[in-house]
């Protein structure tokens, strides 16, 4: 997706300056001169990790590229309302959210599984860093590779509100009170579905054979 009057090229639309700029520098930028490639370069940044986490969350790769079209066009839209002191990529991922919500509801889609339990234990931000250190990424070793299908497959079959947690921690890399913000839940419970998912992973890959048991 680029912003219309752009050149094709990511080369060319995106002069040098602008990757000195932080993406609240850009979003300034762009609200308040109306500057393409600053908002160019924010989707560049973006997209694909975006489209990624869509994907991955709807389910379906055509619904999750038209859900993307619907978040920058929301973006580009709310631009003028949005507060620099706010990270951008929070403030991305809960206008995403929204999208997928409204999906859903679209499909008469209805989440029929809760996970709010009994909060984690103190301590479990480290914890879970840890436990999530210990998981094969795709993305950096083995990219199309059976453990990467494996594991992919595996974050499929988490449960909707776990998925969403190790989605928004792992491929989007927001933190745990952001993400508590964005999904309006306790920071105990969001703590507690991320615990819950690792577990999950982690256990159909030792049963695949990619980890060993207490690894």
């Amino acid at each position: 997706m680029k912003i219309k009057g752009q050149s094709e090229d990511p080369v060319l639309i995106t002069p040098k300056r602008l990757l000195r700029l932080t993406d609240e520098q850009l979003m300034a930028r762009y609200a308040k001169k109306g500057d393409a490639e600053a908002m160019n370069e924010i989707i560049e940044r973006h997209g694909g990790q975006l489209l990624g986490v869509l994907t991955r969350s709807m389910g379906s790769r055509e619904q999750a590229e038209d859900a993307y079209q619907t978040v920058f066009m929301k973006v580009i839209r709310s631009a003028p309302n949005y507060k620099s002191s706010s990270r951008f990529t929070a403030w991305l991922y809960t206008i995403a959210r929204n999208v997928i919500i409204d999906q859903a509801r679209r499909d008469k889609y209805r989440r029929t599984e809760s996970l709010d339990r009994q909060a984690y234990e103190d301590g479990a931000e480290t914890k879970l860093d840890q436990v999530a250190g210990e998981l094969p990424d795709p993305e950096e070793n083995l990219r199309g590779t059976e453990l990467a299908r494996t594991l992919e497959e595996a974050i499929g079959k988490l449960p909707e509100e776990q998925r969403e947690v190790f989605l928004l921690r792992e491929r989007a890399g927001l933190s745990f009170k952001e993400i508590a913000k964005i999904t309006d839940a306790p920071l105990n419970t969001v703590k507690t579905r991320m615990h819950y998912a690792l577990n999950k992973l982690r256990k159909d890959l030792v049963k695949q054979g990619y980890m060993e048991t207490g690894t």
